[in-house]
């Protein structure tokens, strides 16, 4: 087994208060709230960099992170909503954060917690949530 695997897997293992669907290691951008996902996502259709646009949102605390070089884990993921995002609809999930992965080094997040997020990896089989 490669250590990748493992560092899931001992991950995992070390989050018990996640829920029981399937985990998924992401990039992208996370926010404590999806009208913090909406608000980043606003500045960058004005022409802001995501860096810029998180920064703006990020004004009177830390509420988004654009992940580029740690990857979260996340389980639960659920489509919570959609905004219009370079001619195409964006989708933003819910889900419960369980990790960070620096590196091939798992941290895990216990509690869990919930997180919003909008993501380029692919995200195949996400239930939808009811009213988006």
């Amino acid at each position: 087994m490669t250590k990748f695997p493992m560092a899931v897997l001992c991950l995992l293992s070390l989050a018990p208060d996640a829920g029981a669907g399937q985990s998924r290691i992401l990039h992208g951008l996370f926010c404590t709230s999806r009208a913090q996902v909406e608000e980043t996502l606003e500045h960058v259709r004005q022409n802001m960099t995501i860096t810029a646009a998180v920064g703006l949102t990020n004004k009177n605390e830390v509420a988004c992170v654009h992940a580029t070089l740690v990857r979260y884990m996340v389980v639960d993921a659920v489509v919570a909503g959609h905004v219009p995002q370079s001619g195409a609809a964006e989708k933003i999930y819910a889900a419960m954060l369980v990790g960070v992965l620096v590196g091939g080094n798992p941290r895990p997040v216990s509690p869990a917690v919930p997180i919003y997020f909008v993501t380029r990896d692919p995200m195949p089989e996400v239930p939808v949530l009811g009213d988006t």
